[in-house]
């Protein structure tokens, strides 16, 4: 009887089973594409049908995928619609604005939860589309401004009161040269003599940061303190030689360092009359 020769071993006999079916596989693949290629008009057709013979498995099969990969779906058509816009910002523009036309209630739902949801982010914005617009139309901003105040203040008379007087004092706190030098300026009109603009930094370091009044009361002698609490007791001041009120003028050449409570014992006396003290 005849020995049969045994087959010669090849590559494909060294594969295991579950690569041998990955292979099939793919050699069917292959298949599959390069009949695609060849067959355009049929493979649409025959796709048409599958789709329509498969409709609802595959609707199921898309809203679990949808499901499943919510997040990175959401995120992907934000970043294109980012990039559209971008690309072509009149055209979207015109679209919102067509879309906005055609739903106006749900337009302005959608903007009152936004602005619900971002009262921040709607402040920050408000405030830099006025400033644009500030910058843009500075005329109509002042007027729309002074209009803006005429009408709070006639609807809040009390409020505007209340607010004009705080906000006078906090400047008054900050500016106490100012208001010093407005007052001086006030008293001279007020009692017919001349006045001339002075400050009190000039008449301190004139005098040398020494209280020039005979009568010194404070302990620590004559010397004033720079640090000194203003308006406090032994704080700086500037004392007329001869008093406003007997006709001594608000200028440098009148004026001497002094401190507050030994300007205030002096008042409106000279330096060699022994008189009551009265407004200085």
């Amino acid at each position: 009887m005849p020995i049969a020769r045994a087959r010669p071993m090849t590559p494909a006999d060294t594969l295991t089973d579950e690569a041998k079916a990955a292979a099939r596989r793919e050699g069917a693949r292959e298949r599959s594409r390069r009949w695609r290629e060849a067959h355009p008009e049929a493979r649409r057709e025959k796709d048409r049908r599958y789709r329509e013979a498969n409709r609802e498995a595959l609707l199921e099969k898309d809203r679990r995928y949808r499901e499943a990969n919510r997040e990175a779906l959401l995120e992907k058509d934000r970043e294109r619609s980012r990039l559209s816009r971008q690309a072509n910002p009149e055209a979207n523009r015109d679209r919102v604005r067509r879309w906005r036309e055609a739903n106006p209630e749900v337009a302005q739902a959608m903007n009152r939860r936004w602005r619900e949801a971002n009262p921040e982010r709607l402040r920050e914005t408000n405030r830099e589309s006025v400033r644009r617009w500030r910058e843009a139309h500075p005329e109509a901003a002042r007027k729309a401004s002074r209009e803006s105040a005429r009408r709070w203040l006639s609807a809040n008379p009390e409020a505007a009161r209340e607010t004009n007087q705080a906000a006078g004092k906090r400047w008054r706190e900050a500016n106490p040269e100012i208001v010093r030098l407005k007052a001086a300026r006030r008293r001279a009109h007020k009692a017919g003599v001349p006045h001339e603009p002075w400050s009190l930094a000039e008449v301190l370091q004139r005098d040398s940061w020494t209280c020039q009044l005979d009568e010194c009361r404070c302990p620590e002698g004559r010397a004033i303190d720079p640090d000194a609490e203003p308006r406090t007791q032994w704080s700086a001041s500037a004392d007329h030689v001869v008093p406003i009120s007997r006709g001594g003028p608000d200028t440098t050449a009148n004026l001497q360092a002094a401190h507050m409570a030994c300007n205030s014992a002096k008042g409106d006396r000279l330096a060699d009359t022994l008189e009551e003290p009265g407004a200085g």
